[in-house]
């Protein structure tokens, strides 16, 4: 098949979360097993530093086109994405593709590519990586609510893909649309995370005692993540243990508006260490070298980062605002009420006094993962997705 993946940011945009690392293995899996894949997105990267408009190809079958936005300025602070030459493209190149594919929903190259692909009569599918959620359309940028206009609409008209069952119910609430919803899991490289990286050099680099009890969150620093929670919870935990809790995430306005003066504000800032981001094997690490893995999420839809935490064999606690709490209902972690400070605080105790439940909890949820959600079963399930639309 020839297909066609329409993202606003793309690799090697990490920083914009999971569903940049989800395109991308999409992308590259499907690539590997013969199928052509095309993937336009725009020149998002960092504050300062953009991504040169190009085009780059990851194999034979794998081709990367990068636009140019209209202001990177405005995409970066605001998600006013506008990249220039891409609706030329999809008018010129739409015909040539059997999938056409948006990994996102605000972003007006999804509108263009449900154009296009209505006019040649191509099957068009969405990702929407849960931004149809209450949550999210509670916006302040007032390009959403334009482009919620023309939702209804195209999401009627569409083929969607969901991630969980609760999100495909959110999907069903926004648009009235009942059929043509499929599930797709998020997935995870196993084979990335599987392998061991020298904890005690992560230690050392982060001033970090070999026997601290280190709490970890790693995502983005966002209103949507229960941070402040977190932070509340762990400066109210009895100290009797070498414990620390370790934030990371690429720092933002977010951060430097509302976690950064909190956390100078706290007796305990001391045990408190931040990350401007990690990546690679570096992020590896900080999983390998953790022993709690807290996300209590105000929503989130699949995050990966709970993901890559289970199969590094944590324990992890999150709220039953996570699309993959049911993940931890039999095991595997703790789930808690969003926003309940004494919940969280009595949970994260819970793991600091007992190595033994730790253990025991990181290694039932690493089996659930590694069962359910290797990439090669979520490929196969996609390419069953999508043999149905051709």
């Amino acid at each position: 098949m020839k297909i066609l993946y329409i993202v606003p940011f793309f690799t090697p945009a990490w920083n914009f979360g999971g569903e940049v690392r989800t395109s991308y293995e999409m992308a590259l899996r499907l690539s590997k097993k013969g199928h052509q894949i095309t993937v336009i997105t725009t020149d998002l990267y960092q504050l300062n530093k953009k991504i040169p408009s190009y085009s780059y190809s990851i194999n034979e079958n794998f081709k990367i086109i990068y636009f140019k936005n209209l202001s990177y300025k405005l995409a970066f602070k605001n998600r006013f994405i506008f990249p220039m030459g891409m609706k030329k493209f999809l008018q010129i190149n739409t015909s040539q593709f059997d999938i056409i594919h948006a990994q996102s929903t605000y972003f007006i190259g999804l509108i263009w590519g449900f154009m296009f692909s209505k006019l040649w009569d191509r099957p068009f599918f969405i990702s929407t990586q849960g931004v149809i959620s209450p949550t999210s359309q509670r916006t302040k940028f007032w390009y959403k609510k334009v482009i919620n206009f023309f939702m209804f609409y195209i999401f009627r008209n569409s083929k969607i893909i969901t991630q969980t069952p609760r999100e495909k119910k959110e999907i069903e609430a926004f648009s009235g649309k009942k059929t043509e919803i499929s599930i797709l899991k998020n997935g995870i490289n196993l084979e990335l995370y599987n392998q061991t990286i020298s904890q005690n050099n992560f230690r050392k680099k982060h001033n970090i005692n070999e026997d601290t009890i280190l709490i970890l969150f790693l995502g983005r620093f966002d209103s949507v993540k229960g941070i402040p929670t977190l932070i509340k919870a762990f400066s109210k935990i009895n100290q009797t243990k070498d414990t620390k809790l370790l934030l990371v995430g690429p720092y933002n306005d977010y951060f430097h508006d509302k976690i950064r003066p909190m956390l100078n504000s706290l007796n305990s800032s001391n045990n408190i260490i931040t990350i401007n981001g990690l990546y690679g094997k570096e992020k590896i690490a900080a999983y390998q070298t953790s022993d709690i893995y807290c996300l209590p999420s105000i929503y989130d839809c699949a995050p990966t980062t709970l993901l890559e935490a289970g199969i590094s064999g944590l324990p992890v606690i999150t709220t039953y605002n996570n699309g993959l709490s049911f993940l931890l209902k039999d095991g595997g972690g703790l789930i808690i009420n969003s926003g309940n400070i004494s919940e969280l605080k009595n949970a994260l105790s819970y793991y600091i006094e007992s190595r033994e439940n730790r253990i025991a909890d990181g290694k039932r949820l690493k089996e659930k993962i590694t069962k359910d959600f290797g990439w090669d079963i979520i490929i196969e399930d996609l390419l069953e997705i999508y043999s149905r639309s051709l």
